[in-house]
């Protein structure tokens, strides 16, 4: 693939409604703006970074776009207390306009504009994961010999299923890929769980549960996608020499949209053939700069693990 121009679409849900004050009757109105999505696209200024991880730590994506007109600033407006509603946010990236990649889906925490300079900069902060995560709980009790298994797929299902007082779900979360974990482990006692779902889930299955692309995966450390297995290397567009340490390798490419976390892929740098092989990504951030108006930008950052064991392909549900 030629790596050369780029290209975005951002997806904001619009607020359900919004009040504003009638120039010609100097009253307050009120708009119902219902379930549409403003579409934001090049060759509008886009400022992004995202981050995924396969940690405790919810993906997020910080995002500025400049020079909106004044009805799309409006609609797109949410202080950050509001936390009761789930506002979605879709953005896509890549090099081919009319193929781009999905690179972040979540929920929005924050979005507000701001003059600066000669500009206009609407900012948004979004989360994945953390609507459901927040507002999902499970009160159940397992008995002596019940698997940690068990337990894992009440709670997938708690935090698939879940609606806050007021009836609101993120209906798009859906069950992904679930490795061999929890059922050689049991309960050696009788035991009440009650409390939020994502706490309790990441209590007893510490660093293997993580929500990327709205999918909720549960990966021991040597668990890996089925696939293609990509080559990073200088003719690819690897920048720098990546830094290794133990089992774990950081390294930095030209953007790479199609990657996933839990994904398989192949380094190879001709001047530190230590690093060489195939890696596991436990953790990515996407910094890009998409303009039309000023040099365009995008950069992958990788976290990798080597595994230390031969890896596990897990498929997800179909």
């Amino acid at each position: 693939m030629k790596k050369f121009n780029l290209f975005y679409r951002l997806e904001v849900q619009l607020t359900a409604s919004y009040l504003f004050i009638d120039n010609a009757t100097f009253s307050l109105k009120e708009i119902n703006l219902g379930q549409n999505a403003v579409v934001i696209e090049s060759p509008l200024t886009m400022i992004a970074e995202i981050k995924r991880d396969s940690g405790e730590t919810f993906n997020s994506a910080n995002i500025t776009v400049y020079n909106l007109n004044p009805e799309t600033r409006h609609h797109i407006s949410k202080p950050r207390y509001v936390t009761s509603h789930f506002t979605s946010v879709v953005l896509y990236a890549g090099y081919n306009k009319n193929n781009l990649t999905r690179i972040f889906t979540g929920n929005l925490l924050q979005a507000y504009s701001v003059k600066v300079g000669t500009n206009i900069e609407t900012r948004i902060l979004a989360n994945e994961g953390i609507f459901a995560a927040n507002n999902s709980y499970i009160a159940t009790t397992y008995n002596k010999g019940f698997t940690f298994g068990d337990f894992l797929q009440e709670s997938i299902k708690a935090l698939l299923n879940f609606k806050t007082p007021d009836g609101m779900t993120n209906s798009d979360l859906q069950e992904g890929a679930i490795g061999n974990v929890g059922q050689d482990r049991v309960f050696s006692r009788g035991v009440a769980i009650n409390g939020n779902t994502f706490v309790l889930l990441n209590k007893y299955f510490k660093h293997q549960v993580f929500i990327d692309n709205q999918f909720i995966n549960v990966l021991s450390a040597n668990d890996v996608f089925p696939g293609l297995v990509p080559l990073i290397s200088s003719d690819t567009g690897l920048l720098n020499t990546p830094v290794i340490q133990n089992n774990f390798l950081t390294l930095e490419t030209l953007f790479e949209p199609q990657l996933v976390i839990g994904q398989v892929i192949e380094v190879k740098d001709f001047t530190f053939p230590n690093c060489d092989g195939q890696w596991k990504i436990i953790g990515m951030t996407h910094n890009l700069t998409i303009s039309e108006g000023m040099a365009s930008s995008g950069i992958t950052k990788l976290q990798l693990f080597l595994g230390n064991a031969i890896f596990n392909i897990v498929n997800a549900p179909s």
